[in-house]
């Protein structure tokens, strides 16, 4: 067993040690986010051997310096690869000040790539993780371990899979004793959107059958990709000038506020976006556009998609959408598909100039209503939600640490549950 003065890791894991002393053994884990508009780099503390499995106590996330992200995302290097050395340079130094010297050669750094990094071509994705590979297995690089497999574009369905390892991990469904209920998980990010939830072992849903804390969870899990909230907004804005006219200068967004004014480029030309806002207007074209209700709309991949039932945790855009109109209460709030709909409808029909600015700055104000109404018709006819048994926990965190897939990932990566 290794042994680790308490001086070098978290004071609150010190404490904890202490009363561990005898069983307990402190890892280190390295994990860079490769999101679709930037990267993010987090190091995990794990005591490990104290309990089995391991416990939400027993795991850590440490402050890392800043710079501990950059943008943009890593596909946009896909031109440039050699530049990702700089990209990434000043996030490994920022890793380094955090791991104990002593152990930045036994610490495992990962590199999971998502939803930007899928939309390359396979030759560009190739080029990107080709250079990944080799600048992280450069020990004057990194000094951390690395192996070829530490670096990889994660599937829609794998970064499903690890956000319901998050959410279940967080709320102890894995300590229990008996396999009971979990809770589904929601994820919306830029380019995708998530959704993963425990179904019957005979299931024909079943996607993955992952065995944590020694048992078998049979799993259904779906990714959306290019139905995030960015990718979404640029449909939309697709489905507006299809349908007002290539040839106009201005077009006219009934999911923006009245009064909003964007300059826009839609499909390499300029647009002056103008918001006139009415809520069934801009739902009729998210659904029409999105969600299978326009017949010329050949492609529809929704029409698989399992009613959702059951208690779910809402992260990432679904939090921050709702959280910016000031709709959740509480760090973890429950909220119903008519709650949605009402307080979309609300903030959304206020005229721009009667929008508090000092509360609502312009960046909320960019994307706010488009994302709310996305999220209402997303939830209504695109999971299909069945109100009656349906219960949705919106939180950017939870028991201390961040709602999103990473977590999951390191946990599952490391092999420590």
């Amino acid at each position: 067993m290794m042994v680790l003065s308490l001086q070098t890791i978290d004071p609150s894991h010190a404490r904890y040690l202490e009363k561990h002393a005898s069983k307990a053994e402190i890892k280190y884990a390295v994990f860079c986010d490769a999101g679709s508009s930037g990267i993010r780099i987090k190091v995990y503390e794990l005591i490990v051997g104290v309990h089995a499995p391991i416990k939400v106590s027993d795991v850590k996330e440490l402050d890392v310096p800043k710079p501990n992200k950059a943008k943009p995302g890593l596909s946009a290097f896909a031109d440039s690869v050699s530049d990702i050395g700089s990209y990434l340079d000043d996030l490994i130094d920022s890793a380094k000040k955090v791991v104990p010297a002593d152990r930045q050669a036994s610490t495992p750094i990962y590199l999971y790539a998502t939803a930007g990094m899928r939309l390359l071509e396979d030759d560009e994705k190739n080029a990107v993780i080709n250079e990944v590979n080799q600048l992280l297995s450069d020990e004057s690089f990194s000094p951390f371990h690395f192996e070829k497999d530490f670096v990889k574009i994660i599937s829609g369905q794998e970064e499903a899979l690890y956000g319901w390892i998050t959410v279940n991990f967080l709320k102890g469904i894995f300590s229990q004793k008996t396999s009971g209920g979990s809770c589904g998980a929601l994820d919306l990010g830029g380019a995708s959107t998530q959704n993963t939830f425990r179904t019957r072992k005979d299931s024909a849903l079943v996607t993955f059958e992952p065995t944590l804390a020694g048992k078998t969870y049979p799993v259904f899990a779906h990714s959306y990709l290019s139905y995030g909230v960015n990718e979404a907004r640029q449909s939309y804005y697709e489905y507006l000038v299809t349908k007002q006219g290539s040839d106009c200068k201005k077009i006219i967004s009934h999911c923006h506020n009245d009064g909003y004014e964007e300059e826009v480029k839609i499909n390499d030309k300029d647009y002056l976006l103008i918001g006139k806002y009415n809520g069934v207007l801009c739902k009729k074209a998210i659904r029409n556009k999105i969600f299978c209700n326009d017949p010329d709309i050949e492609e529809c991949p929704f029409i698989v998609q399992p009613k959702l039932m059951g208690i779910f945790y809402g992260f990432s855009a679904i939090y921050y959408a709702l959280n910016d109109v000031e709709m959740l209460k509480t760090d973890d709030d429950i909220v119903t598909v008519p709650q949605i709909k009402n307080s979309t409808d609300t903030f959304c029909a206020k005229p721009l100039e009667d929008v508090d600015t000092s509360v609502y700055g312009p960046d909320i104000m960019y994307g706010v209503c488009f994302q709310l109404n996305y999220i209402y018709e997303l939830l209504k006819d695109g999971y299909n939600v069945h109100e009656e048994f349906f219960t949705l926990h919106v939180a950017k965190d939870l028991n201390g640490f961040e709602l999103s897939w990473v977590l999951g990932a390191m946990l599952e990566a490391t092999k420590v549950l």
